[in-house]
């Protein structure tokens, strides 16, 4: 099955650009977690969409969406690395990028154009980095982090956005009962929200 579902697929990415680019889009939410899987790419969005809804933010969902393809899209047109392109590594900052700002910020047409800003920025970020020739220290999430602090703090100072408000917490919880549900929300908090990807790296195993 496992071999029959990749050569459906890849057959359907070959023929077909629009699968082709759904592929990549995909394979950029799965690197976040150092995957290149479009269908363990698929679990997180969804996990994505689930814990937005379930916090109260399900712009998140969209952000991530628009953030990975602005950081994709980007990477096509200015870059002639087509293997890291079809491996996702462009878009999985602009997805963090996409869940970061919705995450602190109000929805307002603002944030959406610092989304964009932010998800393009992080990939151009990508590529200064690689001028430098410095190979030995790993890119990873830097542009994402840099990305996000300047939209954010910019946005702040030009009275574009406002702030969310920050989330609290209680302090009589007993941390012995929730230590088994907090190791899966560490996990989860790659994302920034609360959601298991265990399922998507489970998939990735089987597919």
């Amino acid at each position: 099955m496992k071999i029959r579902f990749g050569l459906l697929w890849h057959f359907y990415c070959k023929n077909y650009r629009v699968v082709y680019a759904l592929d990549i889009l995909l394979k950029g939410y799965s690197q976040v977690m150092f995957q290149s899987n479009s269908l363990t790419g698929l679990f997180f969005f969804i996990g994505i969409f689930w814990s937005g809804c379930v916090s109260g933010v399900p712009q998140i969902a969209l952000g991530s969406l628009l953030g990975t393809f602005i950081a994709t899209l980007c990477a096509y047109c200015f870059t002639q690395d087509k293997l890291g392109l079809r491996l996702g590594l462009y878009g999985y900052n602009g997805c963090l990028v996409g869940i970061a700002l919705p995450t602190f910020l109000v929805i307002s047409p603002m944030l959406w154009a610092w989304i964009i800003f932010g998800s393009a920025l992080s990939t151009f970020l990508i590529f200064m980095m690689r001028s430098l020739g410095i190979k030995q220290v790993a890119i990873l999430t830097a542009p994402f982090v840099f990305s996000s602090w300047i939209g954010i703090v910019f946005s702040h100072f030009l009275g574009h956005c406002s702030y969310l408000s920050a989330p609290t917490s209680s302090a009589d919880h007993n941390v012995f009962l929730y230590s088994s549900e907090a190791i899966f929300q560490s996990i989860s908090e790659v994302f920034l929200k609360c959601f298991s990807v265990i399922i998507g790296l489970a998939v990735r195993l089987c597919f």
